[in-house]
């Protein structure tokens, strides 16, 4: 009778049935007597524990266990480990560890329970605790201790306590237990000790998927992943089964170290094996998919998610909605992150990332203030991921404005990544003066603070000023890295210091331990070719351990155009038609060398290879900034209702630029390229104007800030013209483009082509009505009171122009116009002139005197002939252009006399000068 009450309280605790147990229970009681074995009634009670366990009754298990103290039976063999599995199951770790402390039982069973119960629950301190109790009272730890007690270790990183571990491993013979040399390679695994867990893993007679996994994860986590994939290929080798984690793994690594088809062709195996798609295995293909545009696989990808409803995990739709936006099918991402209920931080930054990555500037903009409105308080990476999405457009007031968002918003200061962007943003904005503000308000800097503020100095022309704060780097022992060096080479570059660029190129070695890469290779051949040293330039080519790129080549190519070598450029443009570059303005290059040397044939060969390849020139684009977002406008774009005046102003600046002999007509190509950028320009300008009676009002409003011509324009290819745009640039130029920097272009020639255009075209041809006015009547004293002495003055202006290896042919008159514009203030207000700038400016001059050749102004020693000179220009060159300027009378008469006054062609005073330093005027 009692047997078969036991076997129906047994089937009733098998089946979650904890009632009918419990009353069968009471039943097997009234049957017991004294006599009955004591085993029929632990078997019962190991049953109702059991249930209580599975069916999670907490109350009813301890009422189980009051009736096992009441029996006396708390220390039987077959009872206390159930007790301790039901009291771990609800977590109650400390009531387990007080069963198995009482308990007499010798058997490593119940601790084993124990130790593992604490290791799951991440609890190791209390693991090696119980470990330590149980060997203290005589218990021999098994193959099933030493594996708990090794994964504490593993996880902990307690190296120390895993070897102690290790050692009593090999005193207990269970050195060749499976179980327990998987857990000895997985601990010094995670210690980072692989070699040691190779020598293990090496020496293992057997081994299963475990161990390969555990040698395969150990190396994955030390980024050793050449090693991770040549255990894998020997796993293959030995038909071991592999699982889920060992698919995930290598392909994790895959993608980790930038093989994103091999991620994928790994992924396709593990489907053909039979294994289904999981999460982790999800994101790594859409990860891949994500680096490489594949977007056909992506929707696949996508597919197999919807089938095996894996769109629920927040971290899968986020992956969806990244891979459709960086594929470019931001249409699509943009459903998918509508369809989200709950978004996250992580959501609205997956989306915003996306359309920033494009530069969808005005989408960026509007999905950030939806982000504000929907209560998500953006993040650090947020803001991050806009910024530079800011310098690239040169979307600078929506970068303000994100810059004033950090300011006003709390714990954004701690993140160095937020204040390195905005630091990037200025400077390749070109706002160096804003960057340089921020830069050295920050208390906390790093090599990538210096080196965004190295980079935006070079952009700017002002390499001395990016070498001092690179030796400033290097003083407070701030290791540069390699981007860094390709900045500070690349500001050598554009500010013509072949010198110093050559000494921080043959220090990288040396003495800041930076293996020069094709990068660093490249910006030295840009050194040498804008200087003219383009024996050197092609030296750096031949010699470098690096195959030449197409853009390598073609930096060549433009510095022999520039410098008329045929022979070095003839040399460069067959090397870069074998490469069979698929940019169009390659073609254009070396189709215009050709022109420039009158290789006809080849230059028909050139046309030839771009028809068969099928390679068509892009039509140039420009984009103004009318306040409600950015407008585009094209070559040969009709659609503006100004059309006739936008080629009329294009027009009237060709033949500007003819007038002053910086466009030869024998350069048709030249011209052509010319033309293109102009008329985008003008159109810009005209285009989105308020106004539209004359041009001339269009463009006086972008300069009065009634219309904004954008920063940084990518518009068309590199065009250097006849009149040297390339080498070293003058200062007053570059000065002149702090003040007001109209436009400035991503392909380095432009700068100086539009920016020297435009600054012609707007000072000339609209006779400076900003600044002219009776009211205005300044002696060239005021500004020559702050001067140094004679003689120091001399010596700057005569180093100055040594340093112009070469000068743009242009109007000495705009130098000084611009040194009577920047001093008409002073004589009204006490703030004092700057004197470097003058000193550049005068030196400019004369070194374009110099270049021009101009027979009978000749450069003397003495100082009182650099008036004299100046004078002479005016003459000389005023007779020549649209603005004309009358020297009309003397200043002051005197051993030294002699002098003039500038008017415009209305009769405005525009300048006076006397050519005694120390007099001034009285008209």
């Amino acid at each position: 009778m009692v047997d078969c009450l036991l076997t129906t309280l047994k089937d009733f605790a098998g089946q979650g049935h904890i009632c009918k147990a419990f009353r069968t229970f009471s039943l097997i009681r009234t049957h017991v007597s004294s006599q009955t074995p004591c085993d029929l009634v632990i078997q019962s009670l190991s049953s109702l524990l059991l249930c209580c366990t599975n069916s999670k009754s907490l109350s009813e298990g301890k009422q189980i266990h009051a009736c096992i103290i009441n029996l006396g039976i708390a220390h039987s063999w077959n009872l206390v480990p159930r007790i301790i599995t039901f009291y771990t199951t609800f977590g109650l770790l400390d009531d387990a560890h007080v069963i198995a402390e009482t308990s007499n039982i010798l058997h490593p069973l119940p601790w084993n329970l124990l130790i593992s119960s604490y290791v799951k629950k991440r609890q190791n301190e209390e693991a090696f605790s119980a470990y330590r109790q149980m060997v203290n009272r005589g218990i021999r730890p098994d193959d099933f201790t030493y594996p708990s007690v090794l994964k504490a270790c593993g996880e902990q990183l307690n190296l120390a306590f895993g070897r102690d571990i290790h050692k009593s491993i090999d005193a207990s013979f269970l050195e060749g237990n499976l179980f327990v040399q998987n857990a000895l390679v997985s601990m010094y695994s995670k210690c980072g000790e692989v070699d040691v867990a190779h020598d293990i893993f090496e020496r293992m007679p057997v081994k299963d998927a475990v161990s390969w996994n555990s040698m395969i994860s150990g190396y994955a986590s030390k980024g050793m992943w050449s090693k991770a994939f040549e255990i894998f290929d020997r796993m293959r080798a030995t038909d071991t089964e592999f699982d889920i984690i060992t698919w995930n793994t290598i392909a994790g690594g895959c993608l980790k170290t930038g093989n994103f088809i091999g991620a994928l062709k790994l992924l396709s195996q593990m489907r053909t094996c039979g294994i289904q798609l999981e999460p982790v295995a999800t994101l790594i293909g859409l990860g891949a998919c994500s680096h490489t545009g594949l977007l056909e696989i992506g929707k696949q990808i996508h597919g197999l998610v919807i089938q095996s409803h894996l769109d629920d995990f927040d971290n899968v739709r986020n992956a969806l909605i990244n891979m459709y936006a960086r594929c470019k099918s931001l249409k699509q991402a943009h459903i998918l992150f509508q369809f989200v209920d709950s978004k996250t931080v992580i959501t609205w930054n997956t989306i915003i990332s996306g359309f920033a990555h494009w530069d969808r500037s005005e989408e960026t903009s509007f999905l950030f203030r939806e982000m504000l409105l929907s209560g998500v308080e953006p993040n650090y990476i947020t803001i991050a991921g806009i910024l530079p999405l800011c310098a690239r457009v040169a979307n600078l007031q929506h970068g303000k404005e994100f810059h004033c968002y950090l300011t006003r918003r709390e714990g954004f200061e701690e993140y160095l990544l937020l204040w390195n962007s905005l630091v990037d943003m200025y400077a390749r904005s070109g706002k160096v003066l804003a960057a340089r503000k921020l830069f050295n308000l920050m208390s906390k800097k790093d090599a990538v603070t210096y080196t965004s503020m190295i980079a935006g100095y070079g952009i700017q022309g002002e390499g001395r000023e990016a070498i001092e704060l690179f030796n400033e780097m290097i003083r407070l022992h701030i290791k540069p890295d390699h981007v860094t060096m390709v900045a500070a080479l690349s500001a050598c570059s554009h500010s013509g210091l072949v010198m110093q660029g050559q000494k921080l190129f043959e220090q990288m070695q040396s003495t800041y331990g930076i293996n020069p890469h094709l990068q660093h290779f490249s910006c030295m051949v840009d050194l040498f070719g804008r200087a003219g040293l383009l024996k050197k330039a092609k030296e750096i080519i031949i010699k470098m351990p690096f195959e030449p790129t197409a853009e390598m080549w073609a930096t060549l190519l433009g510095a022999c155009r520039i410098h008329k070598n045929t022979e070095i450029g003839e040399w460069a443009a067959e090397k870069l038609l074998e490469l069979r570059p698929d940019k169009p303005g390659y073609y254009v290059l070396i189709a215009n060398m050709y022109a420039d040397a009158g290789c006809w044939n080849k230059l028909a060969k050139v046309r030839t290879v771009m028809r068969d390849f099928g390679v068509r020139k892009s039509p140039g684009c420009a984009w103004v900034d009318t306040g409600s977002g950015f407008s585009p406008f094209l070559v040969s774009d009709t659609s503006s209702g100004q059309t006739n005046e936008i080629y009329c102003l294009l027009g009237g600046l060709n033949r500007l630029m003819k007038d002053t002999g910086h466009l030869t007509t024998e350069d048709s190509s030249s011209e052509e390229e010319l033309c293109e950028g102009l008329l985008l320009i003008c159109a810009s300008l005209i285009k989105h104007s308020d106004f539209s009676a004359t041009v001339e009002v269009a463009a006086l409003q972008v300069l009065e800030g009634k219309g904004t011509l954008i920063e940084s324009i990518s518009v068309f290819k590199a065009c250097d013209l006849s009149w040297n745009a390339q080498g070293s640039f003058p200062s007053a130029y570059v000065s002149y483009r702090k003040i007001n920097p109209l436009v400035q272009t991503h392909s380095v020639p432009n700068i100086t082509t539009v920016h020297f255009i435009l600054m012609h075209f707007f000072r000339w041809f609209f006779k400076l009505t900003m600044f002219c006015g009776n009211e205005y009547n300044v002696a060239m004293e005021k500004w020559f009171e702050v001067l140094h002495e004679e003689i120091e003055v001399e010596g700057r202006v005569t180093n100055a122009f040594k340093r112009q290896s070469q000068v743009i042919h242009c109007l000495p008159i705009i130098a000084i116009w611009e040194i009577w514009r920047s001093r008409c203030g002073t004589k009204y207000s006490t703030e004092k002139p700057n004197v470097e700038r003058s000193l550049s400016l005068i030196a400019n001059t004369l070194s374009q005197l110099i270049t021009n050749q101009i027979s009978r102004l000749k450069l003397n020693s003495s100082w009182n002939a650099i008036t004299t000179l100046l004078s002479s220009v005016i003459q000389y060159k005023t007779s020549n252009h649209f603005l004309k300027l009358n020297s009309d009378g003397s200043c002051r008469l005197g051993k030294c006399g002699g002098g003039g006054i500038v008017r415009d062609s209305e009769g405005h005073l525009l300048m006076a000068y006397s050519l005694v330093l120390r007099q001034g005027t009285n008209n």
